[in-house]
């Protein structure tokens, strides 16, 4: 009798032994079974190449290859994006396109924003009253007497502002009646920020 229970004894630790083995088996495997996983497929409608335009009316002229958006317009990509009155897309034929699509398969040119146009990116924010876009050089050109762009506190002001998405660069043109204007902050050692004279 003292040797069966001896026997079932050593069977239940044997047996409490095997399961703890395997549970910290799967606790030490655990983080290299969910790295080895595949990454989640990336769904390509929001990537940024993706253009989301809203607006309350639209129209298109298929001669003159171009679409109206109006009224609270507000067009994205990623997180640039541009609200206006009025926009106008000019699109062409696409020069890469393949035996499988269609024959009226078309892209965007160039995107033109017109009445109260506010700018808004990680960067900047901008506001003008004209504003063209060309999307294969990412050149985007404001127009108006008292456009303007913003970098944190840092403002710039002129007739003609032209921003090159691609490099940075900035160019900025006066107009017939005002010069350009420049208001820069630097932070002093105090943390405080002073503004920088012209």
């Amino acid at each position: 009798m003292k040797t069966f229970r001896l026997l079932q004894g050593i069977q239940d630790l044997v047996y409490w032994i095997g399961i703890i083995l395997f549970t910290l088996t799967i606790m030490l495997l655990a983080p290299f079974i969910w790295a080895a996983e595949p990454p989640a497929p990336v769904d390509e409608a929001r990537t940024e190449k993706q253009i989301e335009i809203i607006a309350d009316q639209f129209t298109t002229q298929n001669e003159l290859k171009y679409m109206d958006f109006t009224v609270d317009v507000s067009a994205s990509q990623g997180n640039f994006v541009i609200t206006s009155d009025r926009l106008r897309i000019y699109y062409k034929a696409n020069p890469d396109r393949t035996k499988t699509q269609t024959d009226n398969q078309e892209s965007i040119k160039q995107i033109v924003a017109s009445g109260e146009v506010k700018i808004s990116s990680e960067k900047y924010k901008a506001e003008a009253d004209l504003v063209e876009y060309d999307l294969d050089s990412t050149v985007l050109v404001l127009k108006g007497e008292d456009s303007k762009i913003k970098s944190g506190q840092n403002l710039i002001t002129g007739s003609i502002i032209t921003v090159n998405r691609k490099n940075g660069q900035i160019k900025v043109e006066r107009g017939p009646e005002k010069r350009v204007k420049a208001l820069f902050y630097s932070k002093e050692k105090n943390g405080n920020d002073q503004p920088k004279t012209e």
